[in-house]
């Protein structure tokens, strides 16, 4: 409202109105789009061999195909169907009446949960390895990647996109308030006034 009293408005407050922000947006990209890149480039060395929290999935997932092949060697027992055959019916959540299965489960509930979340939204399989048979989805086609491959796809493709989204706005912003600032009629500072 200093504009109504026919004058600028104060320095101070052009800048925390403006540039601080701008800087602000800036190192909060930066500070989320350098740890995004390590974990996407992470994520795509052979064998996980990057991170113990990426040793942790594979982990989980091999606890998971066990729990599912003593599945379906026991529904094959049980049904005198062929293992093969049930393997492109069965999913793991349909063994959970297995004892197995509940002792496993409530270990590894968490990582499942998000390999599942991988499995059916990206369609992946596995966590390091590429290829592997799904156990949260039907089998319908094979070749599929690895999940930690499609997690540093998504990665790249989705955070450090918004994280540079950021970056840049916060440049633009800058830029526009600095070229503001030359532009602006009369002192902007008491220390400038003559």
């Amino acid at each position: 409202c200093w504009h109504i009293f026919g004058r600028p408005p104060p320095f101070l407050a052009i800048v925390f109105s403006t540039i601080v922000p701008a800087i602000v947006a800036i190192v909060i990209g930066y500070a989320y789009q350098i740890p995004l890149n390590q974990l996407a480039s992470a994520l795509v060395l052979p064998g996980c061999q990057a991170s113990p929290g990426f040793q942790v999935l594979q982990e989980a997932y091999d606890a998971a195909e066990e729990v599912y092949d003593a599945c379906i060697i026991d529904l094959a027992n049980n049904t005198g169907r062929s293992p093969k055959m049930l393997r492109t019916n069965v999913v793991l959540e349909d063994c959970f009446a297995l004892p197995e299965y509940v002792i496993q489960y409530g270990i590894w509930k968490r990582e499942w949960g998000y390999l599942e979340y991988l499995e059916v939204s990206q369609g992946c399989t596995g966590w390091c390895d590429s290829g592997k048979l799904p156990l949260w989805t039907r089998p319908d086609r094979t070749g599929r990647d690895g999940c930690s491959s499609v997690a540093a796809i998504i990665i790249q493709g989705q955070a450090v996109q918004l994280a540079n989204v950021m970056i840049a706005s916060g440049i633009c912003t800058l830029l526009l308030s600095l070229v503001m600032l030359m532009f602006q009629d009369g002192p902007l500072h008491p220390c400038l006034e003559q």
